[in-house]
Protein backbone atom coordinates (compact mmCIF):
# COMPACT_ATOMS: atom_id res chain seq x y z
CA UNK A 1 0.00 0.00 0.00
CA UNK A 2 1.41 3.46 -1.09
CA UNK A 3 1.33 6.03 1.53
CA UNK A 4 2.51 9.19 1.95
CA UNK A 5 4.31 10.17 4.67
CA UNK A 6 5.48 13.62 6.44
CA UNK A 7 7.80 14.33 9.45
CA UNK A 8 7.00 16.92 11.67
CA UNK A 9 9.36 18.43 14.34
CA UNK A 10 7.93 21.04 17.00
CA UNK A 11 10.35 23.58 17.82
CA UNK A 12 8.16 26.59 18.71
CA UNK A 13 8.13 26.32 22.54
CA UNK A 14 10.32 28.60 25.28
CA UNK A 15 12.98 25.81 26.50
CA UNK A 16 13.11 27.32 29.73
CA UNK A 17 14.49 24.16 31.61
CA UNK A 18 17.96 24.53 30.58
CA UNK A 19 17.80 28.26 31.81
CA UNK A 20 19.93 30.58 29.56
CA UNK A 21 22.05 29.25 26.72
CA UNK A 22 23.44 30.38 23.84
CA UNK A 23 21.64 28.93 21.08
CA UNK A 24 18.11 27.23 20.81
CA UNK A 25 17.70 23.64 22.65
CA UNK A 26 17.81 22.03 19.73
CA UNK A 27 21.29 22.67 18.34
CA UNK A 28 22.64 23.13 21.52
CA UNK A 29 26.18 21.01 21.59
CA UNK A 30 26.55 18.65 24.00
CA UNK A 31 30.15 17.09 24.48
CA UNK A 32 30.23 13.04 24.47
CA UNK A 33 32.81 10.84 23.60
CA UNK A 34 36.17 12.09 23.55
CA UNK A 35 35.27 15.34 22.85
CA UNK A 36 32.73 14.49 19.93
CA UNK A 37 29.84 16.83 20.26
CA UNK A 38 26.44 16.45 18.92
CA UNK A 39 23.23 18.20 18.96
CA UNK A 40 19.52 17.11 19.90
CA UNK A 41 17.93 17.97 16.44
CA UNK A 42 20.24 15.54 14.68
CA UNK A 43 19.06 12.51 16.40
CA UNK A 44 15.39 12.88 14.78
CA UNK A 45 17.19 14.07 11.56
CA UNK A 46 19.36 11.30 10.67
CA UNK A 47 16.90 8.70 11.63
CA UNK A 48 13.99 10.52 9.50
CA UNK A 49 16.98 10.32 6.61
CA UNK A 50 17.39 6.41 7.08
CA UNK A 51 13.72 6.52 5.92
CA UNK A 52 11.92 6.50 2.83
CA UNK A 53 10.15 9.84 4.44
CA UNK A 54 11.48 12.92 2.51
CA UNK A 55 9.02 15.89 3.13
CA UNK A 56 10.10 17.09 7.00
CA UNK A 57 8.11 20.38 8.48
CA UNK A 58 9.99 22.13 11.45
CA UNK A 59 7.77 24.12 13.56
CA UNK A 60 10.05 27.51 14.97
CA UNK A 61 9.08 30.97 16.34
CA UNK A 62 11.03 34.19 15.04
CA UNK A 63 13.92 33.56 17.98
CA UNK A 64 14.58 30.12 16.69
CA UNK A 65 16.03 30.88 13.55
CA UNK A 66 19.28 29.53 14.35
CA UNK A 67 18.07 26.16 14.16
CA UNK A 68 17.47 27.32 10.39
CA UNK A 69 21.06 28.53 9.83
CA UNK A 70 22.28 25.65 11.65
CA UNK A 71 20.38 23.15 9.60
CA UNK A 72 21.83 24.61 6.30
CA UNK A 73 25.29 24.40 7.50
CA UNK A 74 24.74 20.60 7.28
CA UNK A 75 24.87 17.65 4.73
CA UNK A 76 20.89 16.19 5.27
CA UNK A 77 19.62 14.96 2.13
CA UNK A 78 15.93 15.43 2.97
CA UNK A 79 13.63 18.65 1.92
CA UNK A 80 13.02 20.28 5.15
CA UNK A 81 10.90 23.05 5.38
CA UNK A 82 10.38 25.76 7.87
CA UNK A 83 7.03 27.38 9.13
CA UNK A 84 7.76 30.43 12.01
CA UNK A 85 4.57 30.77 14.24
CA UNK A 86 4.01 32.41 17.46
CA UNK A 87 4.92 30.91 20.24
CA UNK A 88 3.21 27.75 21.76
CA UNK A 89 3.30 25.86 24.91
CA UNK A 90 3.02 22.38 23.37
CA UNK A 91 3.05 19.78 20.41
CA UNK A 92 -0.72 19.44 19.78
CA UNK A 93 -0.93 23.74 19.49
CA UNK A 94 2.13 23.86 17.22
CA UNK A 95 0.78 21.40 15.23
CA UNK A 96 -2.84 23.06 15.25
CA UNK A 97 -0.63 25.73 13.61
CA UNK A 98 0.76 23.88 11.14
CA UNK A 99 -1.78 21.54 10.10
CA UNK A 100 -2.08 22.42 6.59
CA UNK A 101 1.14 20.99 5.61
CA UNK A 102 0.25 17.40 6.27
CA UNK A 103 -3.35 17.43 4.45
CA UNK A 104 -4.26 13.63 3.46
CA UNK A 105 -0.66 12.71 4.21
CA UNK A 106 0.66 10.39 7.55
CA UNK A 107 2.46 11.87 10.11
CA UNK A 108 5.81 11.37 11.67
CA UNK A 109 5.76 13.00 14.77
CA UNK A 110 8.69 13.56 16.42
CA UNK A 111 10.33 15.56 19.06
CA UNK A 112 13.85 17.72 18.07
CA UNK A 113 15.12 17.51 21.48
CA UNK A 114 15.12 13.57 22.29
CA UNK A 115 17.67 10.97 21.71
CA UNK A 116 16.79 7.88 20.57
CA UNK A 117 18.82 4.62 19.48
CA UNK A 118 18.78 2.96 17.23
CA UNK A 119 18.00 5.55 14.39
CA UNK A 120 17.64 2.77 12.29
CA UNK A 121 14.20 1.83 14.70
CA UNK A 122 12.07 4.67 12.47
CA UNK A 123 12.75 2.47 9.38
CA UNK A 124 11.82 -0.76 10.87
CA UNK A 125 8.72 0.76 12.63
CA UNK A 126 7.45 2.18 9.57
CA UNK A 127 7.72 -0.82 7.61
CA UNK A 128 5.49 -3.22 10.51
CA UNK A 129 2.70 -0.72 10.43
CA UNK A 130 -0.55 -1.81 9.14
CA UNK A 131 -1.72 1.63 7.39
CA UNK A 132 -4.62 -0.18 5.80
CA UNK A 133 -6.01 0.36 9.58
CA UNK A 134 -5.20 3.77 9.60
CA UNK A 135 -4.58 3.50 13.51
CA UNK A 136 -2.34 5.64 15.89
CA UNK A 137 1.26 3.66 16.24
CA UNK A 138 3.39 4.79 18.94
CA UNK A 139 6.88 3.46 19.10
CA UNK A 140 8.01 2.41 22.87
CA UNK A 141 11.01 2.73 24.71
CA UNK A 142 12.23 2.83 28.06
CA UNK A 143 12.62 6.04 30.18
CA UNK A 144 15.13 8.10 31.62
CA UNK A 145 12.66 9.75 34.03
CA UNK A 146 9.30 8.46 33.65
CA UNK A 147 8.13 11.62 35.94
CA UNK A 148 8.96 13.50 33.31
CA UNK A 149 7.06 11.47 30.07
CA UNK A 150 4.10 9.81 28.83
CA UNK A 151 3.96 6.55 30.12
CA UNK A 152 2.08 3.64 27.62
CA UNK A 153 0.20 1.14 29.01
CA UNK A 154 -0.38 -2.04 26.60
CA UNK A 155 -2.85 -4.82 26.80
CA UNK A 156 -1.24 -8.86 25.85
CA UNK A 157 -1.57 -7.61 22.34
CA UNK A 158 -0.20 -4.08 21.05
CA UNK A 159 -3.49 -1.84 22.00
CA UNK A 160 -2.96 1.14 24.13
CA UNK A 161 -5.34 0.43 26.99
CA UNK A 162 -3.94 4.13 28.73
CA UNK A 163 -1.14 6.79 28.66
CA UNK A 164 -0.33 8.33 32.11
CA UNK A 165 1.40 12.06 31.71
CA UNK A 166 4.33 12.70 33.81
CA UNK A 167 3.15 9.95 36.79
CA UNK A 168 4.65 10.80 39.80
CA UNK A 169 5.12 7.11 40.14
CA UNK A 170 4.44 4.52 38.08
CA UNK A 171 4.60 0.57 37.15
CA UNK A 172 4.75 1.11 33.56
CA UNK A 173 7.56 0.38 31.64
CA UNK A 174 7.81 2.42 28.62
CA UNK A 175 7.10 5.81 27.36
CA UNK A 176 6.68 6.80 23.28
CA UNK A 177 9.38 8.45 21.07
CA UNK A 178 7.88 9.00 18.47
CA UNK A 179 4.48 8.16 16.50
CA UNK A 180 2.66 7.92 13.17
CA UNK A 181 -0.13 9.28 13.13
CA UNK A 182 -2.87 8.72 9.77
CA UNK A 183 -4.66 11.42 8.14
CA UNK A 184 -8.02 10.59 9.90
CA UNK A 185 -6.53 11.72 13.11
CA UNK A 186 -5.47 14.90 11.78
CA UNK A 187 -9.59 15.12 10.66
CA UNK A 188 -10.54 14.82 14.34
CA UNK A 189 -7.51 16.51 15.85
CA UNK A 190 -8.90 20.27 15.50
CA UNK A 191 -12.15 19.42 17.69
CA UNK A 192 -10.10 17.54 19.63
CA UNK A 193 -8.32 20.21 20.99
CA UNK A 194 -10.63 22.96 21.51
CA UNK A 195 -12.62 20.58 23.01
CA UNK A 196 -9.43 20.20 25.98
CA UNK A 197 -9.21 23.43 25.71
CA UNK A 198 -12.74 24.26 27.29
CA UNK A 199 -11.96 22.03 30.19
CA UNK A 200 -8.51 22.63 30.91
CA UNK A 201 -6.15 25.94 31.25
CA UNK A 202 -3.16 23.27 31.98
CA UNK A 203 -0.74 22.38 28.74
CA UNK A 204 -2.18 19.86 26.77
CA UNK A 205 -0.26 17.06 25.89
CA UNK A 206 -0.49 14.70 22.44
CA UNK A 207 -0.83 11.64 24.42
CA UNK A 208 -4.33 12.95 25.87
CA UNK A 209 -5.71 13.80 22.67
CA UNK A 210 -4.68 10.19 21.39
CA UNK A 211 -6.55 8.61 24.10
CA UNK A 212 -9.56 10.69 23.81
CA UNK A 213 -10.14 10.75 19.64
CA UNK A 214 -12.04 7.52 18.44
CA UNK A 215 -8.99 5.72 16.29
CA UNK A 216 -7.49 2.42 18.02
CA UNK A 217 -3.93 3.61 19.22
CA UNK A 218 -1.05 0.88 19.32
CA UNK A 219 2.46 0.24 20.57
CA UNK A 220 5.25 -1.65 19.68
CA UNK A 221 8.47 -1.61 21.64
CA UNK A 222 11.01 -0.41 19.51
CA UNK A 223 14.35 -0.70 21.24
CA UNK A 224 15.46 -1.59 25.08
CA UNK A 225 17.71 1.77 25.30
CA UNK A 226 16.39 4.82 27.37
CA UNK A 227 15.32 7.47 25.32
CA UNK A 228 16.89 10.86 26.38
CA UNK A 229 15.14 14.51 26.66
CA UNK A 230 18.02 16.65 26.03
CA UNK A 231 16.25 19.80 26.83
CA UNK A 232 16.34 18.56 30.91
CA UNK A 233 19.50 19.68 32.39
CA UNK A 234 20.26 16.34 34.53
CA UNK A 235 19.72 14.01 31.43
CA UNK A 236 21.86 16.15 29.31
CA UNK A 237 24.72 15.18 32.34
CA UNK A 238 23.83 11.58 32.43
CA UNK A 239 23.68 11.34 28.65
CA UNK A 240 27.28 12.23 28.29
CA UNK A 241 28.23 10.00 30.99
CA UNK A 242 25.98 6.92 29.33
CA UNK A 243 26.93 4.31 26.66
CA UNK A 244 24.01 5.66 24.53
CA UNK A 245 26.08 6.54 21.30
CA UNK A 246 27.58 3.42 20.68
CA UNK A 247 23.80 1.85 20.61
CA UNK A 248 23.25 4.20 17.13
Amino acid sequence: MSVQIKAFLPAAGFGKRLGKIPCSKEILPIIVDRGKTVTPIDFPLKAVELTSVTQVLIAIRKEKLDIVSWISQQNYTLNIYYKVVEPTNSMPETLLKTIDFFYDSWVLLLFPDIAFAPQIAVEKFIKRVSFCKENIYLALFPPISPDKVDMVEIDNGSRVKSIEIKPKSTNLKYTWGFALVPPRFLKEFPTLYQQKTKVTEKEIHIGELFMQSSIPVEGAVVSQTPIYDLGIPENCLSFQKSEFMINL
